[in-house]
């Protein structure tokens, strides 16, 4: 059971509204709301990625103390096949520079 604002859902619901929301996003919005939705990172720590964070052997986002809301390093683990579009998704850094330099919220 997932909590929303105003009400509680179960994940199934969740699940749907996520596939409807990334049918229509744009490649690079879809791109970061599966990396949102599967990872739990927080706005701030979207909009602070860079392609260097990429942990692939460990199928991992690297969250630097300097983003992470407690300070500390950790790992943040996603799908395989999450992070295998992320590496072959070409223009990566610019995701992330986009959402930077146009302050266009993540969620």
């Amino acid at each position: 059971v997932i909590r929303s604002k105003n009400r509680f859902f179960c994940a199934t619901e969740y699940i749907d509204e996520l596939k409807r929301l990334l049918r229509y996003c744009a490649p690079h919005r879809r791109l970061l709301s599966e990396v949102a939705a599967c990872s739990g990172l927080q706005e701030n720590e979207l909009r602070q990625l860079e392609p260097s964070f990429l942990d692939r052997d460990a199928c991992a986002i690297r969250i630097p103390r300097e983003i992470d809301k407690s300070r500390k390093e950790r790992l943040q683990m996603i799908p395989a096949a999450l992070m295998a579009r992320l590496v072959a998704f070409v223009d990566f850094g610019e995701v992330f520079n986009h959402l930077k330099q146009k302050r266009i919220p993540c969620h």
